[in-house]
């Protein structure tokens, strides 16, 4: 029944191409599941696809048209990529008010807020944004990592102990430089016993640790990585 409700109020579209899509057919229609390459970590980032084809049409859905269909296979996808880990809570990216603000939303809290709901764990915020800051696309790899070097701290509105052990958050990955500079803030200054970074995309032009088919993914894992996810994406 809950399905049946789903489809009558979600688009009755793809949120990849926007080819119509019947009730309780899935979400992405077969020749945009195609479209999605997997990308598994990249800089030390746990990630669940490409920023390319169908999966950089999905981010930009959602970052920027508020597609609600297109978030839910980017967080299905990530969920299937951290199932065999586990979380005390989820910590966004913070993001400062006045991007937020010029933006209109904010897409790394959208994003943790759906994925606490998906694993069954509480947000956490304990960090905010010293300054605006330039955005990191377009910039080199240099120019990210000054960006935001000094770019967080710790917000007074929140309990500084950490839950344990937590999983950092954000819509999209290069050089890791944004999320590595608020773990170690966590590490340093919550005594969270261990952070765990996740995106749902990663971009060209990073340090792919793996990128591969599931199958050559799955050997790799065997061998001491993280654990991959059971189902392919083209499962969604």
């Amino acid at each position: 029944m809950w399905q049946h409700l789903l489809d009558l109020l979600s688009p009755s579209v793809c949120p990849g191409c926007e080819a119509r899509r019947e009730a309780g057919q899935a979400l992405l229609c077969s020749r945009c599941r195609d479209g999605i390459r997997p990308c598994w970590e990249q800089a030390g980032v746990l990630t669940a696809v490409a920023y390319e084809a169908t999966g950089a049409r999905l981010i930009r859905r959602f970052k920027f048209d508020a597609r609600g269909d297109a978030l839910s296979v980017l967080v299905e996808a990530l969920a299937q990529r951290l199932e065999q880990l586990e979380f005390d809570a989820v910590v966004p990216i913070p993001r400062h008010p006045d991007r937020i603000r010029s933006h209109g939303s904010d897409p790394a809290f959208q994003l943790a807020r759906r994925l606490s709901r998906r694993i069954g764990r509480p947000i956490w915020e304990p960090l905010c944004r010293i300054g605006p800051g330039r955005p990191q696309t377009g910039l080199s790899q240099p120019e990210r990592r000054k960006n935001v070097d000094l770019g967080f701290q710790l917000s007074t509105s929140e309990s500084l102990r950490a839950p344990g052990d937590l999983l950092l958050v954000d819509d999209v990955t290069t050089t890791g430089a944004t999320l590595a500079s608020a773990k170690q803030l966590l590490l340093d200054f919550t005594g969270a016993r261990s952070v765990v970074c996740a995106a749902l995309a990663a971009t060209p032009g990073g340090r792919t640790a793996v990128a591969a088919p599931l199958a050559a993914a799955a050997e790799r894992s065997s061998e001491g990585r993280l654990p991959l996810p059971s189902r392919p994406i083209a499962a969604l």
